[in-house]
């Protein structure tokens, strides 16, 4: 393969630009087109068995696409608030996107009383009260209607909720435009807030489009300074950027073909490739500047990259399949952005190798040697630090293990789970907005129960329809949850009305017969779209909605396995419950997320450490290469559970990515410490000329990449942030590991380098014996 690369540097090197540019063009062509994947619809496979049940559900019960607005202010019993809201609402009837008919707020909810002349039917709101004395008689109506006190209108009286139900295939963005729309006209001085799956959807749309147009060109400036910091040529710099930007566009151009949209984790691939792309490069303009010390600049070229292609191709493989491993996650944002950035490597590995060098061999004067025996700062720290290697190796071993142990302890806690308002930084509207409807209504996940009863007609029980009340009366208590609401409330408030509000009669009755009369008084009294949203037409299937404060995975799960658990001992059979709702796709994407993270761990450790061992034909060192990785990798996730931060979706990612960047250092380390070996067989000579040499790219190498994912805390999204940081971490720690840890185990234990056709070399002390026969083992 270097073969090949160094012909084409060599005999064509302006053919092979014209090519990838006209290539690159024909692939920009598609990246117009790429689309968004909604973060708030779940990312989980669509043969999945939550997202089937949710299907079931709507084909008994209708949609429950809902979106809100909350008019929040001193006190909603102000005419001119009541006013507001009348004709807020008939501004959401207007709207394409909304079932007028089944729009819910206090201006069309119906009032049923229990009057002396018979029964009271009315809206709340007509006519509008304007006295004092109405305005008092409306209050204490609703405070008496617990239908909608605590629901509707929150127990302090300072805020109400609007809720529309929306058509099928409604255009998300349009309604989100038009509820903020709403919204600001209306302001003032009451604060009105736009909410629902489909609002934070879109808001986290607009945090996809920030990170795509922010970080990518953020990561390409600091990489240009870093890159012209190391090397001091404007040529360099410029050369090495347009092949990074050629990978970025080539991927982006691949996922509008292979027909991936843009997601959270997506949006940030255009800064891995920047920060994987300049390491490639890093090495690369390094070794041909070395080379350039020998000879000719365009033999230098050459040369340099046939010297390199070995150690980069293999950084490459690995770090590709390090990504690729991410395909074991069932979630589809994770698995679609392994699969992207993977094919970006082999694309920005290709480019480093065959499109720079081209670039460079058609320009003159671009390389700057490296004199040998000539030592700046960085020589005289990287020759310092292999003294200290050398000297200190076991306590060094001693404290490798010490923090083993301690990052051990940490991962056992690690928290789990997925919080979809967490991906929004603390001071953001959306993190606003989800405080207050948990302060003041519910939390923004419903968990919903089917019961299906033995019979059509079968919920006209009163015997069934108490073991749905005991079940509520359960769920009331259980940690998290806030209300709920099924059938069973709808009849025992009729039952109460009928009974001129006596509360001895909020009661299932004893007959079936009764059960009827109420089921036909409401439908009589109030929309019918209320009842339909709870039972079937057969009247064999209720839903059970689950009002939550919980708001990440966990704490549903939580109150999920509880509700599973009272089911199971309860209802023998007389009942059948199905879970369903917007919070079992949360918990199953939790349940992904650690099943996916431990296949993830196991299909990166072992094959890579299988290629390593192959590549340098020693087990030995193939373990040697991959503990500074390891360890970075063990300590940052020790890190997240010393400091309580969650594996989330955005941090299971986290080993794919060292793996893919991390195992770069130690690779190019150890291919040059093997190379060197053939030369001399003392230690500290050898690993002086690799600190020089190769140690001061993979310092260049580790700073860009620190640089290049330090971007990541301008994102709009809270766990691409803490992602950022946590890799800046473990690249940090990968090169440590790499110049201090490997020294150390070479001075302490017998690795052997072997060659092929040539003696076997184990390096030793000065004084010793240096080389050992081929045929010696390990």
């Amino acid at each position: 393969m270097s073969r090949l690369f160094t012909y084409l540097i060599r005999e064509h090197p302006l053919a092979i630009l014209l090519v990838s540019v006209v290539f690159t063009f024909i692939l920009a062509a598609g990246i117009p087109n790429l689309g968004m994947r909604p973060f708030f619809e779940g990312d989980l496979p669509a043969d999945d068995p939550v997202l089937k049940a949710n299907e079931r559900y709507s084909s008994y019960f209708g949609s429950d696409e809902r979106a809100y607005l909350a008019v929040v202010n001193d006190t909603i019993y102000r005419p001119s608030t009541l006013a507001k809201i009348v004709s807020i609402t008939d501004e959401l009837n207007s709207l394409d996107d909304v079932l007028k008919e089944e729009t819910l707020s206090l201006a069309t909810v119906r009032k049923v009383k229990s009057r002396d002349w018979g029964l009271d039917i009315s809206k709340y709101l007509s006519p509008l009260p304007t006295t004092p004395e109405e305005v008092a008689r409306l209050r204490e109506d609703i405070r008496l209607d617990d239908e909608i006190y605590g629901r509707l209108v929150s127990t302090d009286e300072t805020s109400t909720l609007l809720a529309v139900k929306l058509r099928k295939g409604y255009d998300q963005r349009q309604l989100y435009h038009s509820l903020r729309s709403i919204a600001e006209t209306y302001s003032g001085p009451e604060r009105i807030y736009p909410f629902g799956h489909q609002v934070m959807n879109e808001e986290a749309n607009l945090g996809i489009a920030h990170d795509a147009t922010m970080l990518g060109p953020l990561a390409l400036i600091l990489m240009m300074a870093a890159i012209y910091l190391f090397f001091g040529s404007v040529r360099l710099t410029l050369s090495s950027m347009l092949m990074v930007i050629m990978s970025i566009i080539w991927t982006a151009g691949l996922m509008h073909y292979l027909g991936f949209p843009l997601s959270i984790l997506s949006a940030s691939m255009p800064a891995v490739l920047i920060v994987q792309g300049s390491s490639y490069a890093i090495h690369v303009i390094h070794r041909c500047n070395e080379e350039a010390s020998r000879g000719g600049e365009k033999d230098a070229i050459v040369e340099g990259v046939g010297e390199v292609s070995r150690a980069l191709l293999l950084s490459a493989g690995m770090s590709m399949f390090g990504f690729a491993t991410l395909v074991v996650f069932k979630i589809l944002s994770i698995r679609e952005f392994g699969i992207c950035v993977a094919t970006g490597v082999g694309f920005a590995a290709l480019l480093s190798m065959v499109v720079l060098p081209s670039i460079m061999v058609l320009q003159k004067g671009v390389l700057s040697a490296h004199p040998p025996g000539k030592s700046d700062a960085l020589d005289k720290v990287l020759t310092r630090l292999t003294l200290i290697s050398l000297t200190y190796s076991r306590p060094i071993l001693i404290g490798v293990s010490l923090v083993i142990a301690v990052s051990i302890v940490g991962i056992f806690k690690m928290r789990t789970g997925v919080a979809p308002e967490e991906i929004f930084p603390p001071d953001s509207r959306a993190r606003e907005v989800v405080s207050l409807f948990l302060q003041k209504f519910h939390g923004p996940y419903t968990l919903n129960v089917m019961f299906t009863a033995e019979r059509p007609d079968g919920l006209k029980s009163p015997d069934t329809l108490k073991r749905i009340e005991k079940f509520q009366h359960f769920a009331d208590g259980v940690p998290g949850v806030k209300y709920t609401h099924s059938l069973v409330d709808i009849i025992k408030r009729m039952n109460r009305i009928l009974h001129e509000d006596n509360p001895q009669f909020d009661t299932v009755p004893e007959s079936e017969e009764m059960v009827a009369q109420l089921l036909l008084l409401h439908s009589l009294t109030n929309d019918p779209a209320q009842y339909e949203s709870v039972v079937d037409y057969d009247l064999q299937r209720c839903r059970v909605a689950i009002m939550t404060t919980a708001i990440d995975s966990a704490e549903l799960e939580d109150i999920y396995r509880s509700l599973a658990a009272y089911c199971e001992q309860h209802m023998d059979g007389a009942l059948q419950a199905d879970f369903g709702g917007r919070s079992m796709v949360w918990i199953a994407q939790n349940e992904y997320i650690i099943r996916g993270k431990i296949m993830n761990i196991i299909t990166n450790v072992f094959p890579v450490l299988g290629m390593c061992a192959l590549a340098f034909r020693s087990f030995r060192l193939g373990v040697v290469s991959i503990l500074p990785l390891s360890v970075a990798t063990l300590a940052a996730f020790g890190l997240m559970g010393h400091l309580g931060i969650r594996l989330d979706m955005a941090t299971a990612v986290l080993t794919g990515i060292c793996v893919g960047v991390g195992v770069d250092s130690a690779v190019h380390f150890i291919s040059r410490l093997r190379s060197e070996s053939l030369y001399n067989g003392e230690v500290q000579a050898v690993l002086q000329r690799v600190m020089r040499g190769t140690g001061r790219a993979i310092v260049f190498d580790a700073t860009a990449n620190a640089l290049g994912f330090v971007t990541f805390i301008f994102s709009g999204f809270t766990p691409i942030r803490t992602l950022g940081l946590i890799v800046c971490f473990t690249m940090s720690s990968c090169l440590l590991l790499t110049l201090v840890l490997i020294p150390a185990i070479i001075a302490s234990f017998p690795v052997p380098f072997r060659h092929p056709g040539r003696q076997t070399v184990y390096l030793r002390a000065e004084g010793e014996a240096a080389r050992e026969k081929a045929e010696m083992t390990e």
